[in-house]
């Protein structure tokens, strides 16, 4: 046991540690375990941004939508609801543990909402 650790306190003994250890990392992260978890955590931040998105539409969108001739919103108005569904989508998420920010990126947001209401209509 003492010659063990001679070895692993030795700069030649850390050395290979780390690499083996770093080996093992790497095999870890590229197996499909973290893929899998990823995508996973993907597909529930969709899921939940189309709950804020469908939530917007039934409660704000289709309000507006049935109080005018046209069936139409403004640009303002168009703005002011994906800006709610935004913030739905992300009340549910906290709830759910997921940060939406950090799982879809910023500036994929309003891309997926477009593509949600479009979806939607």
């Amino acid at each position: 046991m003492n010659g063990l650790m001679q070895v692993l306190t030795s700069e030649a003994g850390l050395s290979l540690a780390i690499t083996v250890f770093g080996s093992i990392w790497t095999a870890f992260k590229t197996s499909g375990v973290l893929k899998g978890k990823k995508k996973k955590k993907y597909r529930q931040a969709l899921r939940v941004l189309e709950a804020g998105v469908a939530q917007t539409f039934q409660t704000y969108t289709e309000a507006i939508k049935a109080g005018r001739e046209d069936g139409k919103l403004t640009e303002e108005e168009k703005k002011h609801a994906r800006r709610l569904a935004r913030d739905k989508a992300r009340a549910i998420a906290r709830r759910e543990g997921l940060d939406l920010v950090k799982i879809l990126g910023e500036d994929y947001l309003d891309v997926w909402i477009r593509k949600l209401v479009h979806k939607l209509k």
